[in-house]
């Protein structure tokens, strides 16, 4: 997908825990452009982590970025922008990653990926 993509991480956990785990993902070859944690996350009212897309958008188009999560609640704050996965259990037989693949190269070839997510009713 980076070559179709500006790849970011933007998890809710620590950047020490985070990274040891990325590091290993980006092994010989990166594919993220930065990497966002915990402290860039707004702790909603009840407590849970959700993770405003605005500070990606200093410089980029909001309507031409996805954020994929596996808990629906890190994109509360832009539901349009979302595609919810199922999140990995182990199991060799878990294609989520694969069949989102075949999605996001179609959405590469829209204009706006919002108004594409909001007619797939993606969420």
């Amino acid at each position: 997908m980076c070559k179709r993509y500006e790849l970011v991480i933007y998890t809710a956990t620590d950047p020490t825990y985070a990274d040891r785990i990325i590091n290993r993902i980006e092994f010989p070859t990166k594919y993220f452009s930065f990497r966002l944690y915990k402290q860039q996350c707004l702790r909603l009212p009840n407590g849970m982590l959700c993770k405003p897309l605005e500070l990606l958008c200093t410089n980029r188009d909001i309507n031409n970025i996805i954020i994929v999560d596996n808990w629906p609640i890190s994109f509360v704050l832009n539901v349009s922008n979302g595609i919810p996965v199922r999140s990995f259990t182990g199991s060799q037989s878990d294609t989520e990653l694969l069949e989102l693949a075949k999605y996001l190269k179609e959405l590469s070839n829209e204009e706006s990926v919002i108004e594409k997510l909001k007619r797939d009713l993606i969420f």
